[in-house]
């Protein structure tokens, strides 16, 4: 092999594969999760979210119909789903202390 040319992966020692490996998943691992959920009504569920949880609001645009809300390390996003019926959603987000 010499410099600029490209390897194949039969050349690549194990070693090189795993340091390889380590260094692209240490670059892109993942360090938060920021659920999207249903909300039949943007004011009860701002409201609630605001006022009773003690979240904020998360960004400085309102949109129509979409609501962001975050608390300490947590990030919320609503989007609007009026005809949506509790007893067939099976969306969830466990809020622990």
């Amino acid at each position: 092999m010499t410099a600029g040319q490209p390897i194949t992966r039969q050349q690549l020692t194990f070693e090189n594969r795993i340091y390889i490996y380590n260094n692209l998943t240490n670059k892109y691992m993942l360090t938060e999760i920021n659920p999207k959920l249903p909300m039949r009504d943007k004011a009860v569920t701002k409201n609630y979210y605001l006022n009773i949880l003690g979240f904020q609001l998360f960004g400085d645009n309102d949109f129509d119909g979409y609501l962001m809300v975050h608390k300490d390390n947590i990030q919320i996003h609503f989007f609007e789903f009026k005809d949506l019926n509790p007893k067939e959603n099976y969306g969830q987000v466990v809020l622990a202390p």
